[in-house]
């Protein structure tokens, strides 16, 4: 009779540090479900800039390609003028034509992209896709320091990483105590 109730005797006062160590285990694993929530806030935020970034460039493209593609129909418009006045033969008129067209082609092309682009940016901002005016004093001068207070241990990827770490270190004391 007095072996049943010994059976029956919650045995969790003699716990031998399980109960603290599952505790534990909770806290690393919150710990590490809150750092992966901040890394995928940086990552989104890498991604934005980027888009801001390739937006950026691909403006400047569209830009130059329309530089181009007005010099290349001026050059069109003096060949054709030459070679109605007799001064050239038609075979300049066949290049500038190509060459205007060429330059037409890869000003189109510039826009789609810088189209695309846009859409990409929009979307990574959740907004209706726009014309955006972007800044772009990056462009006009090289900022003069790249340093940062910010320590290393405080980025993201590392503290993802680093509670990925504590939260197996907890689960294993769990596991040596159960």
């Amino acid at each position: 009779f007095g072996a049943l109730y010994i059976l029956n005797t919650n045995w969790e006062v003699f716990s031998f540090g399980r109960v603290k160590s599952r505790i534990q285990l909770a806290d690393a694993q919150a710990h590490q479900d809150s750092a992966v929530l901040e890394q995928e806030k940086f990552i989104h935020k890498v991604k934005v800039a980027g888009a801001y970034l390739n937006l950026l460039v691909a403006q400047r493209f569209v830009r130059t390609a329309l530089v181009n593609l007005t010099r290349s129909q001026t050059i069109q418009q003096q060949v054709r003028a030459k070679l109605l006045s007799g001064v050239n033969a038609g075979v300049d008129s066949s290049f500038a034509n190509s060459e205007a067209s060429r330059a037409k082609l890869e000003w189109i092309a510039m826009v789609n992209n810088e189209q695309q682009n846009s859409n990409i940016l929009a979307q990574l901002l959740n907004t209706t896709s726009q014309s955006f005016v972007l800044d772009t004093t990056f462009l006009e001068r090289v900022p003069s320091s790249f340093q940062t207070s910010i320590e290393l241990a405080q980025n993201p990827q590392v503290r993802f990483y680093q509670a990925r770490i504590d939260q197996a270190k907890s689960a294993e004391r769990a596991a040596q105590r159960s």
